[in-house]
């Protein structure tokens, strides 16, 4: 048995009980004493046994909330640079399309450059939008990483 194995048995322990220590053999038993632990632990294949504090179980499940918390900013971080990828590329395509229209009105016919230049217009709005949205995934993936 382990050290965070012996920890989490003593946690159930603390629970029904007002003692600050229990004492953990390999088997999972739960003791007052250590003498009482130690003679129990003699009988068996593994005679480790684990003393576990009240201290000690508030330390662990501490370390298990920050080691979550750090698990989850990391997924968060993780999950805002592939948006902001994304959102990268999608203003890499609206792009092309805005210089595509650009290049479209000064080819175009007479007959045509009122259309090719709202054409224009429309894919400069795509543009813009997708510039605005990469700058807001910016500052989304620099709040994350900064706290």
């Amino acid at each position: 048995m382990d050290r965070k194995q012996a920890v989490q048995i003593a946690e159930g322990y603390f629970a029904n009980h007002t003692v600050d220590e229990f004492h953990i053999t390999a088997d999972g038993q739960a003791f007052f004493t250590k003498g009482d632990a130690e003679l129990h632990a003699s009988s068996l294949k593994d005679k480790a046994v684990e003393s576990v504090t009240r201290a000690d179980v508030k330390n662990e499940s501490s370390d298990d909330d920050q080691a979550k918390a750090e698990a989850a900013k990391l997924k968060a971080i993780q999950k805002a640079e592939a948006t902001l990828e994304k959102k990268r590329e999608v203003a890499i395509g609206a792009e092309e399309v805005y210089k595509k229209a650009v290049h479209d009105l000064t080819d175009a016919p007479a007959e045509k450059k009122e259309k090719a230049s709202k054409t224009v217009d429309e894919t400069k709005e795509k543009f813009e939008a997708a510039l605005k949205a990469v700058g807001e995934a910016e500052k989304v993936l620099a709040e994350l990483k900064s706290e």
